[in-house]
């Protein structure tokens, strides 16, 4: 609420608020005349401290302006000043105070429809928070044993065998293109010998790397499907010529 503070009743000379009994011989007239001009300098730095944003300074000037003056329209600026400040319980008591001192007030739609905002947050502040259904923890997976790695480690160690083959069909065109020009006869064309002499290299190159990957995709296949699972680490090496497997297990 954005309200600014209002007073219609603090300037000195006023009448007191109803209740509130009259002056006794020790505090007559002048007496009086000070608290109101005390609670007015008081109305109006709670007013200030307000518009500067100072909630918390402004609750405690309005405040000290109804002890001293005892004016009903004061208890709508403490409940202002405390509802900005987040005081919600001073708010409320305030609030319910001044609609009971003035029933008549213009600003009483106003002051119930915020009273019932700050109820309502209160009790759910203080409603016991509902307890959420725990989910069942997930159940640890069973440990695997050499079978349950499925179709993967052979279908590796298949590949690897089928590259291996394939190696050695490319290295044996691969020679036989290099024996036909090797072993040329004498006074043959080159036109007749330069497609083997460029497919030779070519064929020997691809056929040694298919062999060499095709060999070591299929041992490292065979070892992740035979391996125990306790501890056991593995790893394929390959170089030019050659593989190696290394491990624990």
């Amino acid at each position: 609420m954005v309200a600014a503070p209002v007073l219609a009743s603090t300037a000195a000379g006023a009448q007191p608020a109803r209740g509130k009994p009259p002056a006794t011989a020790h505090g007559g007239p002048a007496a009086t005349s000070d608290r109101d001009a005390e609670a007015k300098a008081l109305f109006q730095a709670g007013r200030a401290a307000y518009e500067a944003g100072r909630f918390e300074d402004a609750l405690g000037h309005f405040q000290r302006a109804y002890e001293l003056s005892g004016r009903s329209a004061l208890l709508y600026n403490v409940g202002l000043a405390a509802d900005r400040a987040r005081k919600d319980d001073v708010a409320i008591q305030a609030y319910e105070r001044f609609l009971a001192a003035e029933p008549e007030s213009s600003l009483r739609g106003e002051v119930e429809a915020r009273l019932g905002l700050l109820k309502r947050a209160r009790d759910e502040r203080e409603r016991p928070a509902r307890p959420r259904a725990s989910r069942p923890a997930p159940a640890d997976p069973a440990p695997e044993d050499g079978g349950s790695r499925g179709w993967m480690p052979w279908a590796v160690a298949g590949g690897g065998a089928a590259f291996v083959v394939t190696g050695g069909v490319l290295l044996t065109l691969g020679l036989s293109a290099r024996s036909r020009v090797v072993d040329a006869r004498d006074g043959a064309r080159w036109s007749e010998l330069a497609s083997d002499a460029d497919a030779a290299p070519l064929l020997l190159g691809g056929g040694a790397a298919l062999l060499v990957g095709g060999v070591a995709a299929a041992v490292g296949g065979v070892v992740w499907a035979t391996r125990k699972e306790s501890g056991a680490e593995t790893a394929l090496v390959v170089g030019p010529g050659a593989f190696l497997v290394r491990g624990r297990f």
